[in-house]
């Protein structure tokens, strides 16, 4: 009974956090992303890690719509010489706690529920015989023992190297439509996903040399098409208050996917992408 109150009160933040972008959703009357918000809070019924995924990513895009909607109507009363700082306070509160929210699925309970880096109990075994495999071939050949990527696995990672690489462009996406942008913004996280799980469908393993290529696949792209839609917001853009808002938001989220591919590729090269 405890266990549960207090899977109660850590996903209590979270649901909060959904309601209230889906009210900030419901007055602007984006009814697509209210629906969203709602399929959101009935998700975290499923415990599965891939819920966990798009709940996160859902949180960091509301983080981000939250900032938004302070500097733009804190902005609208201070050209009025209304009072903005309250408002700018209330707003930005509202910001943090959709943020904290993302960190509170690394708790020992909500990992549990959610079978947060767990591992198939039966696999033990089976690692430490390939394992022992591995090294016997390895010190009869002279070379460590890799299981070669299949042509499907390869298939599969370079359409996941593609995505990732021209996810900023959803930027340009969002500042003509709003709601579209953020619901591929999902999709971005949704169809990671997917094709992972494809990915160790097809099975294999990329060797050191095919990580390191893999991530100058991906992050080039990236910083390349970061930088022109930053070039794009930075011309197109007449507000100086807009420009320092967008261009740093871009930039950090440039940053977050390629720490995230240095850590997948580059990090520990004997970890399965």
């Amino acid at each position: 009974m405890k266990k549960r109150l207090l899977i109660l009160m850590q996903l209590a933040p979270v649901v909060l956090s959904f309601l209230l972008i889906g009210a900030h959703f419901f007055r602007a009357g984006h009814w697509l992303l209210v629906f969203v918000c709602l399929i959101l809070v009935g998700s975290l019924i499923v415990r599965e890690p891939v819920i966990v995924r798009i709940v996160r990513a859902a949180l960091l895009l509301a983080t981000f719509e939250w900032l938004r909607a302070a500097y733009f109507f804190g902005s609208a009363r201070f050209e009025h010489g209304e009072p903005w700082v309250r408002l700018a306070a209330i707003i930005g509160g509202v910001a943090l706690v959709s943020f904290m929210s993302i960190f509170l699925f690394y708790t020992k309970s909500l990992k549990e529920m959610y079978h947060l880096g767990e591992e198939p109990k039966d696999t033990d075994d089976d690692k430490k015989t390939l394992a022992a495999a591995s090294k016997s071939l390895g010190a009869i050949s002279g070379h460590n023992s890799i299981e070669p990527a299949s042509p499907e696995f390869l298939k599969i990672h370079n359409a996941k190297l593609i995505l990732n690489a021209l996810s900023p462009f959803l930027f340009v996406l969002m500042d003509s439509f709003m709601g579209i942008g953020i619901v591929a913004f999902i999709g971005v996280g949704l169809g990671n996903s997917f094709l992972r799980k494809k990915m160790n469908a097809a099975g294999g393993r990329l060797s050191p040399e095919a990580k390191k290529a893999s991530f100058l696949k991906q992050t080039i792209p990236m910083l390349t098409l970061s930088v022109a839609v930053m070039a794009f917001f930075y011309f197109a853009t007449e507000f100086i208050r807009v420009k320092l808002i967008i261009l740093p938001v871009i930039a950090i989220y440039t940053v977050i996917i390629c720490l995230a591919a240095y850590w997948e590729y580059i990090h520990d090269s004997d970890v399965n992408c």
